[in-house]
Protein backbone atom coordinates (compact mmCIF):
# COMPACT_ATOMS: atom_id res chain seq x y z
CA UNK A 1 0.00 0.00 0.00
CA UNK A 2 3.17 2.22 0.91
CA UNK A 3 4.51 2.20 -2.08
CA UNK A 4 1.06 2.58 -4.53
CA UNK A 5 0.83 5.52 -2.51
CA UNK A 6 4.64 6.53 -3.11
CA UNK A 7 3.54 6.67 -6.88
CA UNK A 8 0.48 8.94 -6.47
CA UNK A 9 0.88 12.75 -7.96
CA UNK A 10 0.02 14.19 -4.75
CA UNK A 11 2.94 12.54 -2.60
CA UNK A 12 5.01 13.66 -5.07
CA UNK A 13 4.13 17.81 -4.84
CA UNK A 14 4.16 17.24 -1.03
CA UNK A 15 7.70 15.63 -0.61
CA UNK A 16 9.01 18.13 -3.01
CA UNK A 17 8.21 21.00 -0.68
CA UNK A 18 8.32 19.33 2.12
CA UNK A 19 12.01 19.04 1.06
CA UNK A 20 12.55 22.68 -0.06
CA UNK A 21 11.64 24.49 3.53
CA UNK A 22 14.12 23.50 6.56
CA UNK A 23 11.61 23.65 8.70
CA UNK A 24 8.23 21.51 7.35
CA UNK A 25 4.74 23.19 9.22
CA UNK A 26 2.06 21.84 7.51
CA UNK A 27 -1.86 20.92 7.71
CA UNK A 28 -3.09 18.33 5.82
CA UNK A 29 -7.08 18.76 5.33
CA UNK A 30 -9.58 16.01 4.36
CA UNK A 31 -7.28 13.30 5.62
CA UNK A 32 -9.11 10.24 7.16
CA UNK A 33 -7.87 7.53 9.32
CA UNK A 34 -4.24 6.57 8.76
CA UNK A 35 -3.61 8.98 5.83
CA UNK A 36 -1.04 11.36 7.75
CA UNK A 37 0.94 8.98 9.58
CA UNK A 38 1.06 6.74 6.24
CA UNK A 39 2.41 9.93 4.84
CA UNK A 40 4.87 11.05 6.92
CA UNK A 41 6.37 7.21 7.35
CA UNK A 42 6.87 8.12 3.19
CA UNK A 43 8.61 11.33 3.74
CA UNK A 44 10.72 9.80 6.61
CA UNK A 45 11.96 7.06 4.55
CA UNK A 46 12.80 9.69 1.80
CA UNK A 47 14.50 11.86 3.59
CA UNK A 48 17.66 10.42 5.82
CA UNK A 49 17.00 13.13 8.79
CA UNK A 50 15.05 12.11 11.82
CA UNK A 51 11.76 13.47 12.25
CA UNK A 52 10.09 15.04 15.09
CA UNK A 53 5.86 15.70 15.05
CA UNK A 54 4.54 17.35 18.28
CA UNK A 55 0.74 16.60 18.69
CA UNK A 56 -1.66 18.62 20.94
CA UNK A 57 -1.80 16.28 23.43
CA UNK A 58 -0.77 12.89 25.09
CA UNK A 59 -3.65 11.19 23.38
CA UNK A 60 -2.93 12.67 20.16
CA UNK A 61 0.44 12.02 20.14
CA UNK A 62 -0.45 8.13 21.20
CA UNK A 63 -2.73 7.47 18.73
CA UNK A 64 -0.51 9.38 15.76
CA UNK A 65 2.34 7.07 16.89
CA UNK A 66 0.65 3.61 17.40
CA UNK A 67 -0.35 4.47 13.67
CA UNK A 68 3.13 5.29 12.36
CA UNK A 69 4.65 2.56 14.30
CA UNK A 70 2.49 0.32 11.88
CA UNK A 71 4.38 1.74 8.93
CA UNK A 72 7.67 2.10 10.66
CA UNK A 73 7.69 -0.25 13.26
CA UNK A 74 10.29 0.34 16.14
CA UNK A 75 12.42 3.21 14.43
CA UNK A 76 9.30 5.51 15.49
CA UNK A 77 9.45 6.12 18.80
CA UNK A 78 7.24 8.38 21.62
CA UNK A 79 8.43 10.65 24.19
CA UNK A 80 6.41 10.84 26.58
CA UNK A 81 6.16 13.67 29.86
CA UNK A 82 8.23 13.20 32.77
CA UNK A 83 5.75 13.90 35.50
CA UNK A 84 2.16 12.64 35.77
CA UNK A 85 -0.83 15.56 36.22
CA UNK A 86 -2.41 15.59 39.51
CA UNK A 87 -4.85 18.16 40.55
CA UNK A 88 -2.69 20.62 42.82
CA UNK A 89 0.46 18.72 42.20
CA UNK A 90 3.26 17.55 39.93
CA UNK A 91 4.45 14.82 40.50
CA UNK A 92 7.21 12.52 38.80
CA UNK A 93 6.59 9.55 36.95
CA UNK A 94 9.04 7.19 37.09
CA UNK A 95 8.04 4.98 34.69
CA UNK A 96 7.93 7.65 32.16
CA UNK A 97 11.62 9.12 33.15
CA UNK A 98 12.93 5.14 32.27
CA UNK A 99 11.09 5.54 29.22
CA UNK A 100 12.48 8.94 28.19
CA UNK A 101 15.90 7.73 29.27
CA UNK A 102 15.54 4.73 27.01
CA UNK A 103 14.30 7.14 23.92
CA UNK A 104 17.23 9.61 24.43
CA UNK A 105 19.64 6.78 24.28
CA UNK A 106 17.89 5.34 21.20
CA UNK A 107 17.95 8.97 19.47
CA UNK A 108 21.96 8.65 20.74
CA UNK A 109 22.80 5.37 18.88
CA UNK A 110 20.84 6.83 15.69
CA UNK A 111 17.89 4.24 16.26
CA UNK A 112 15.29 6.68 15.82
CA UNK A 113 13.80 8.14 12.36
CA UNK A 114 10.73 9.72 14.02
CA UNK A 115 9.92 11.41 17.28
CA UNK A 116 6.57 11.83 18.19
CA UNK A 117 5.63 13.92 21.27
CA UNK A 118 3.64 16.69 22.84
CA UNK A 119 3.96 19.70 24.28
CA UNK A 120 4.47 18.83 27.91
Amino acid sequence: MLKIFQKCDAFEKITTEYNSLSSFKGRLRNSAGSQVAMLAALCADKFADMHIAILADREDAAYFYNDLSLFMGKSVQLLPSSYRRVIGADEKDADSVLVRTEVFDLIRRGKVKFLVTYPE
